[in-house]
């Protein structure tokens, strides 16, 4: 698979605040009956490397396997609790191929501030 970063550009998020990635048309796993069969995880550490959020194996309980054309990877992360206002995080997004070694990576700073609205 080829390392992309992506086009997320924003930096600062508001408590409370959710986003959505969406990885479309991703290449490179190994097919097994025309599948690809992709595992995902999702960390978020602060900067002295504690991990705060740990979602492994997301796909663990699915054998389903998706067409090239069908694989369309959705992941939601909610910017909460433990997460802690005026603080800067890393995430980082892991998905991987069940059939080989191949792997895909987005590691991204952040910081979190105070909604304005509450």
């Amino acid at each position: 698979m080829k390392n992309y970063p992506g086009i997320l550009d924003k930096s600062t998020f508001t408590c409370g605040e959710e986003i959505t990635f969406l990885f479309k048309n991703m290449k490179g796993f190994a097919l097994k009956d025309s599948l690809a069969f992709p595992d995902m995880n999702i960390f978020v550490n602060n900067k002295k490397g504690d991990t705060l959020m740990s979602q492994k194996n997301l796909f663990k309980d699915t054998s389903k396997g998706y067409t090239l054309k069908d694989l369309n990877l959705r992941s939601m992360l909610a910017f909460a609790t433990p997460m802690m206002t005026n603080n800067s995080y890393i995430m980082h997004i892991n998905i991987s191929d069940k059939n080989s070694d191949a792997y895909y990576n987005v590691k991204k700073d952040f910081s979190l501030v105070e909604s304005t609205f509450l």
